[in-house]
């Protein structure tokens, strides 16, 4: 190294490490490593399905994590490359006397062996300057303006190796969104490093299953295929399908029918695809409200359609014990009954007065025992008195005031109408009230009539 530098001098030696760490950068920069150029790779780490790989697979993330130290490598040597170039411009300018040192100060060592000693000049200016060059500012003033160039020039190559990097990694990805927007029920992302051999993933979300029940159903893998030109072949595991690639990508797909239709797919980035997925999303919400409010809906007819035809039996079970009660001559026939009893028990007392008197006893015992059976006519229709009471007009007008209550809530309008048979019922417990009030007082009557005769009989035998 001594003797390089001895050979080449400091300058010289500055100026050709610095180019070859440029060219080194540059070349890291341009050459394709497996389909791709560092930056192209570190794009795609960078991008958002390249994050979803290294949370799913730790090679992936050690490989990243490769591709970025030597992402970074090649800024440090196209930067240190320039400023060591500009370094050694720099040194050359000193050697050559165009940058004096200040007055009094020691010649560097390695510079005094490589430069002469120039003429003095007038006391108190420093070393004469050669003619006809261009003066360097001398003094401090001169240095800080070296250190102000040097930084420039490490400013100025990180900006260009910086917006470099940036432009051949992004170009370098080829991001492809089949999705026609809403209304489509499917969606797919394509993403590879740009090139003839394809190497990438793929994304995809579809509608799925029956609303109420649909859901969005994703998956991902990876892509191969090839790109020649304005042709392309892509596979993403269940076979190649070719296509036209351009500004838009256009694949012929096998659809499930067995036909091929063309599948068009924009240039569409990772936020596209997040996009599409809330759309999707929003479809499934929406499609799945309408389904259930529309299969409430279909449950609530059904239950009014249940209510009504249970509304329909009991009306006409309400309708048919009202009219039965209404047409019941019991009590009548009962009272009917003790009335002719009654006219028998007065027939024997008739026929006590105009017996002799020794038939008197007989005569006043027969009609005692008509009396007993106008008693016996009085239990018998108290007890279908009770019977009566204990209908089912009562029941049936609840039950019909339930269906319609079921009806109502349930939003429908009772049908048919419950109101007529609801009047019919309670018209006939009206009408049964006031025939036992009538039959209970008519009764009474009687049977005091019967024992009032008997008791005439029996004072009118003497016995």
């Amino acid at each position: 190294m001594d003797s390089f530098l001895r050979r080449r001098g400091p300058a010289k030696t500055m100026a050709i490490g610095g180019g070859l760490a440029v060219l080194a950068g540059i070349l890291l920069s341009v050459v394709p490593l497996d389909h791709g150029t560092i930056p192209q790779w570190n794009g795609l780490c960078a991008s958002g399905i390249g994050q979803l790989g290294q949370l799913l697979d730790t090679s992936a993330r050690q490989a990243c994590g490769m591709v970025g130290v030597a992402d970074h490598l090649i800024g440090w040597l196209v930067g240190l490359g320039v400023a060591a170039v500009v370094a050694g411009g720099l040194l050359a300018f000193y050697q050559q006397g165009w940058i004096p040192q200040p007055p009094g100060q020691p010649t560097l060592p390695f510079l005094s062996a490589a430069s002469t000693q120039p003429a003095a000049s007038p006391a108190g200016m420093g070393p004469a300057q050669p003619a006809g060059r261009w003066r360097w500012p001398a003094g401090w003033h001169g240095l800080r303006l070296a250190v102000i160039a040097v930084v420039a020039g490490l400013l100025a190559a990180g900006g260009a190796y910086a917006a470099v990097s940036t432009t051949q990694g992004s170009a370098g990805l080829a991001s492809f969104l089949c999705w026609n927007g809403p209304g489509d029920t499917g969606a797919t992302l394509l993403q590879w490093l740009a090139g003839p051999v394809v190497s990438g993933t793929y994304r995809n979300a579809s509608v799925t299953g029956t609303a109420p029940g649909e859901q969005v159903s994703t998956g991902s893998g990876a892509l191969t295929g090839t790109v020649n030109g304005a042709s392309a072949s892509l596979d993403m595991g269940g076979g190649p399908e070719y296509g036209t690639i351009g500004t838009s990508l256009v694949l012929q797909v096998t659809q499930s029918d067995g036909s091929v239709q063309p599948v068009t797919c924009k240039p569409g980035t990772t936020a596209g695809w997040n996009q599409a997925l809330a759309v999707l999303s929003r479809q499934v919400s929406t499609d799945n409200s309408a389904a259930a409010s529309q299969q409430q809906q279909q449950n609530t007819n059904a239950q009014i359609t249940q209510a009504d035809q249970q509304l329909t039996t009991d009306i006409a079970t309400l309708t048919q014990d009202a009219t039965t009660l209404e047409t019941d001559k019991t009590l009548a026939g009962d009272i009917q009954t003790m009335r002719n009893d009654l006219g028998t028990g007065q027939s024997d007392y008739q026929v006590e007065l105009s017996d002799p008197p020794s038939n008197r006893c007989s005569d006043a015992s027969t009609v005692g025992s008509d009396a007993s059976t106008v008693d016996s006519d009085l239990s018998t229709l108290q007890s279908d008195e009770q019977n009566l009471e204990s209908n089912n007009v009562s029941q049936d007008i609840s039950a019909v005031q339930s269906d319609t209550s079921t009806v109502t809530n349930l939003g429908g309008s009772p049908n048919p109408d419950p109101a007529t048979a609801i009047a019919q019922g309670k018209k006939a417990l009206s009408d049964l009230a006031a025939a036992i009030a009538w039959a209970s007082s008519t009764g009474n009557s009687i049977d005091n009539q019967a024992h009032q005769v008997a008791s005439q009989a029996q004072s009118a035998s003497g016995c």
